[in-house]
This record gives C-alpha cells, structure tokens and sequence, in this order.
C-alpha cells in the first residue's frame, strides 16, 4: 500500500515538474514571444491566421514552430511557393538575429531555417485544402522545405516537391538577381 502511494505521489510530482518546464517566465523567452506576436500581426494583416505555435526554450531558444492557415492566398507554380515560404522564413529568422540581447540565448546564432519551423495551409471558402493545382501546404522544417498537394482519395495531403531550404534560399537568390534592374536615373536637361 505506501509504495503504490509512493509511485502515484512520485508520478504526481513527475507531471507537474514536466508540465512547469514547459512554461518559461525568463526575460529572454518573453522576448522571444514578443518578435514571435510582432510577426504574427504582420502575417494576420495579410490573411494568415496563426493555428499553433510551440518552441524549445530551455537553456537556450532551440526551435519555434508556428503554423498559419489562409482562404486569401494560393500558389500554383513551384516558383511563387518557394518565394513565398523563403520570404517568411527569413523575415521570421531576422528579428531574431537583429535583437543583440537575444544572441547569447540562440543555441544556434545566426538564428536560421535549421531553428524555425514554419507551416502554411491554404484553404478555399469552405474551410476545404486547395486542390491541385495549387499546393494545399507548404512546410519548412528543420531546413527542409516541402509542398503538398491535397490527394482527394486519400483525403491527405500528397508530397509534390521537397528540397534542402539553402536550395531554395540559392534558387530565390538566382531568381531574384535576374529579375533585378537598375535604377535609372533621369538623364539631366542641357540647356543651351
């Protein structure tokens, strides 16, 4: 009998010091939670609804998952998804690197695709996943990047691409750099 009640107390004891740890009430982790919010507003501004959020805060900030859904947004070419997710990636990560008094609580500095996890689902108007041909998801995870179709038989979502996020960080960059154009000048009047 006092050992049954010895393990019930010890199990007791190990669910809340595992549900407390979870829970991070330090200064850094607050902040953390802040830049997290700041770029929350910016994406519920553009249509994204925040659907989850969780992070690895213990001795130091590890990972940040967040998941977004929208009914605004669709991309049905490989090219505009990868702008699309590079773009949040690195608008996600930058607040992290630009805070100074957060760099010695990154496990990893700079803060990078290898820490963030991000989700974006997209929906039509009846709350249903965008069927082919545009992506139902598009993840990033673990510097990993993948795009889903939504598979109607199977009712789940069906892997389309997948490729390394520094390719495409290197696709983004190259696609970029030939749409770019110099900024003319207008050429001054010359007066007689």
């Amino acid at each position: 009998m006092k050992l049954a009640l010895l393990k019930k107390a010890v199990l007791v004891a190990l669910a809340c010091l595992s549900c407390t740890s979870c829970i991070c009430h330090r200064p850094e982790c607050a902040r953390a939670d802040e830049l997290i919010q700041k770029n929350d507003q910016l994406l519920i501004k553009e249509g994204y609804t925040p659907a989850y959020f969780s992070g690895s805060y213990h001795n130091t900030i590890r990972h940040v998952s967040k998941g977004y859904i929208t009914k605004e947004h669709q991309f049905a070419t490989l090219p505009t998804a990868r702008f699309f997710i590079v773009e949040q990636m690195e608008a996600f990560a930058k607040p992290f690197n630009e805070e100074k008094a957060l760099h010695i609580y990154l496990q990893d500095y700079p803060f990078s695709a290898k820490n963030i996890s991000l989700q974006f689902h997209f929906l039509d108007q009846e709350s249903r996943p965008l069927l082919y041909p545009n992506f139902a998801q598009i993840n990033s995870m673990q510097g990993q990047v993948t795009y889903y179709y939504w598979d109607e038989v199977t009712n789940n979502p069906r892997l389309a691409f997948s490729e390394r996020y520094d390719q495409a960080l290197n696709s983004y960059n190259k696609s970029k750099l030939a749409n770019w154009k110099p900024k003319l000048k207008p050429t001054p009047k010359i007066q007689q």
